[in-house]
């Protein structure tokens, strides 16, 4: 099958596996000599906004190979995911695959996104999972309301208050906990990290404080590393004499070729590998 992104900056298509993945064909079956990396994450991972062979994993994976290392990195990265997406497909699918190193990608667009919307672990069991609000629909189908929501109210453009005490509350008390706790519990044989990247505007402004404390305070209960990207954006874009928005598309704000080329870079230095 073939996956078209068709936005405003870019077209590229995509070939997927066996699994729906946007990647080569795997095979299960794996040398001791050769390090696995399955790499987890939404768009980002997948590389939407580049050809195919410019994500950021096949990038890592053919600078370790120029050097020499006998590794393999597994595109897993799927559009529109996020972290808790990311374990069910490690659990179900990925984990047969015996990788050596899980990479999970997050960003905070996922905490105040994705899983403001979705809710965690909740949303795979059918008796607690989310129900539709009647706001939600008067939001949908309304301009005068979406006026009221977002600048009288507060709301964000996905109907959440991002400083409120209870959405706060949630994320840091419930959600990121059990994400944590759930990676750790599935990949007891492999080793986990989390890798925090930035978008543009956090590239240089910073992350919400209390979320990132949040992840930071949570790996560290569950022995998770977290490595954080963003001082190394800063680094690489200062070092390339451009301006920052030359390495994300101006109207989709996804990575172009060059920013996945920064992305698997800074990766590939955190990692150390």
């Amino acid at each position: 099958t073939h996956e078209i992104g068709n936005r405003v900056d870019f077209v590229y298509s995509r070939r997927t596996n066996s699994l729906g993945l946007s990647d080569r064909e795997w095979q299960k079956n794996k040398p001791d000599s050769i390090f696995r990396i399955v790499a987890l994450g939404d768009s980002f991972t997948e590389g939407d906004g580049a050809p195919a062979d410019s994500s950021w994993p096949k990038l890592l994976e053919q600078q370790l190979l120029q050097e020499g290392k006998a590794v393999e990195v597994f595109n897993a990265g799927v559009c529109g995911s996020d972290p808790f997406q990311s374990l069910m497909l490690l659990k179900y699918r990925l984990l047969d695959y015996r990788p050596d190193l899980v990479i999970v990608t997050i960003a905070m667009q996922d905490l105040l996104e994705d899983i403001a919307i979705k809710g965690g672990m909740e949303r795979f069991n059918p008796k607690l999972g989310r129900r539709l609000k009647l706001f939600e629909l008067v939001y949908a189908y309304s301009h005068i309301a979406r006026l009221i929501y977002n600048r009288v109210l507060g709301y964000s453009w996905v109907l959440i208050r991002e400083s409120s005490p209870e959405f706060m509350k949630k994320m840091t008390k419930k959600h990121i906990p059990e994400l944590f706790e759930e990676f750790a519990r599935e990949t007891p044989d492999a080793d986990l990290v989390f890798v925090l990247y930035p978008h543009q505007l956090q590239t240089e402004q910073g992350y919400q404080k209390r979320l990132e404390e949040a992840l930071y305070k949570n790996a560290k209960a569950n022995n998770i590393k977290i490595l954080d990207l963003r001082s190394c954006y800063q680094n690489y874009i200062d070092a390339s004499g451009r301006p920052t928005n030359r390495f994300w598309w101006k109207n989709d704000g996804h990575h172009n070729s060059d920013g996945y080329v920064m992305m698997a870079h800074c990766i590939g230095q955190k990692l150390g590998l």
